[in-house]
């Protein structure tokens, strides 16, 4: 099989897998999500997770 028929037995492989998906009442959805290996991403999530940590402590030693 050359390479030709194998991207055109993997469209058709595809192609069934999606039909059979939709059979079941299932729908194809892309959406783009954030770079968890970004920089940026990693700076952010380390902010937040010392704004919760920090929420968390204070309500520990809150009286009540």
């Amino acid at each position: 099989m050359n390479a030709a028929e194998k991207r055109e037995a993997n469209r058709r492989k595809a192609s069934t897998y999606r039909e059979r998906q939709r059979a079941k009442g299932l729908r194809l959805v892309q959406f783009w999500l954030p770079d968890t290996k970004s920089q940026e991403f990693l700076e952010e999530a380390a902010r937040q997770s010392k704004l919760a940590a920090e929420a968390i402590m204070l309500r520990k030693t809150k009286p009540g």
